[in-house]
């Protein structure tokens, strides 16, 4: 009996702190570490979180990266076009790009870029 390679998934999430540089440099290790897919996340906050949600404080202020839950979460979100960039760049050093998409609108956004893996948790 013939057994398919598993493939190893490495979750880059939101671990890149909103900046493009950090994402391409995960990228790498994960390829350097034997990964064959780097996962990202894809989040449209204002529909993800009710409006007290979005207002509220980061409930670990010292992590926020905004005065609100929300604006700390819109920081982290990469736009279509910095996603491309991803992609591009994963294609470069031969490892798969994924994202797990966390509401309607950035399932619709992410089957535009016609990736390979995109995993939604909606």
């Amino acid at each position: 009996m013939k057994y398919n390679k598993p493939k190893i998934i490495a979750e880059i999430g939101c671990n890149h702190k909103g900046d493009l540089e950090i994402a391409f440099e995960l990228i790498k290790l994960a390829k350097d570490c034997g990964a064959d897919i780097a996962k990202f996340q894809k989040r449209n906050s204002k529909e993800l979180l009710t409006k007290e949600q979005y207002k509220a404080p980061h409930p670990n202020p010292t992590n926020s990266y905004g005065d609100t839950y929300g604006a700390h979460r819109e920081f982290l979100e990469f736009s279509l076009e910095e996603h491309l960039k991803l992609i591009k760049y994963c294609k470069e050093i031969n490892i798969d790009y994924s994202t797990s998409v966390w509401d309607i609108t950035s399932a619709k956004e992410i089957s535009k870029l016609k990736v390979s893996y995109s995993i939604g948790s909606i």
